[in-house]
């Protein structure tokens, strides 16, 4: 096994994606997945209610700035 130290101190710093980015990139290729699919393929639950949480928050701010 060929461990470089060098490889190692890449996985380690490398920097955290944040939850909102892959998310989108969830989604983004669960909807490709399903536009390709020639059958329906199961619903990301999950997913879309993490999603929806954060559009029901950004709707919250808004309607409170413009109130």
């Amino acid at each position: 096994m060929d461990t470089d130290i060098s490889d190692i101190l890449a996985s380690v710093s490398r920097p955290r994606i944040p939850q909102h980015t892959l998310d989108l990139q969830a989604l983004t290729r669960a909807w490709i997945n399903e536009r390709t699919a020639p059958e329906l393929l199961p619903y990301p639950a999950e997913l879309v209610n993490r999603i929806m949480e954060r559009v029901r928050k950004q709707v919250r701010l808004f309607m409170l700035k413009h109130i």
